[in-house]
């Protein structure tokens, strides 16, 4: 075992319950999530490790829900750097997070509507296969996706 999925699984093991449960407070459940965007900023191969974990990536999940400003623009973020990963969003393990990412496209708040934006058209560059569920008409992420291409060669992308 290396020392990111090392330290991977050790944070797992904090964050992880408090993800899970029922019966935390609202501001620790909030710092869980927080504590995740903040291992991506940090490190992000041990927060790519953290993300390969089920039990943060599924539970990050249900809180897409929750109509908090900062909850969701951290989850948008933490989906924005999952999609770099080639090991997520693969076949229907994508459908989920994209769910949420196009019902953040949606929010009343800029910087949520911006995060998801974003984090759906790195989704869309990397998996191919989920480009048309995405956007299937083609104009939703056109200039956001158009960015992205140009930074990324074309080998990257395959």
């Amino acid at each position: 075992m290396t020392d990111c999925m090392l330290i991977a699984s050790l944070i797992e093991s904090v964050l992880s319950p408090i993800l899970r449960s029922d019966h935390v407070e609202w501001a620790e459940h909030v710092a869980a999530v927080h504590g995740v965007t903040a291992v991506l900023e940090v490190n992000k191969e041990v927060g790519a490790n953290l993300l390969r974990q089920e039990s943060i990536f599924w539970s990050l999940a249900e809180a897409a829900d929750l109509d908090d400003e900062d909850l969701q623009k951290s989850l948008a973020e933490i989906y924005a750097h999952a999609a770099s990963d080639q090991s997520q969003f693969r076949d229907k393990a994508g459908d989920e997070p994209i769910k949420n990412l196009k019902t953040m496209l949606k929010s009343t708040k800029p910087r949520v509507r911006c995060r998801a934006c974003v984090a759906l058209a790195k989704t869309a560059l990397i998996h191919q296969s989920h480009r048309v569920t995405i956007n299937p008409t083609g104009k939703l992420l056109t200039a956001t996706l158009g960015l992205l291409e140009a930074k990324v060669s074309a080998s990257e992308c395959v």
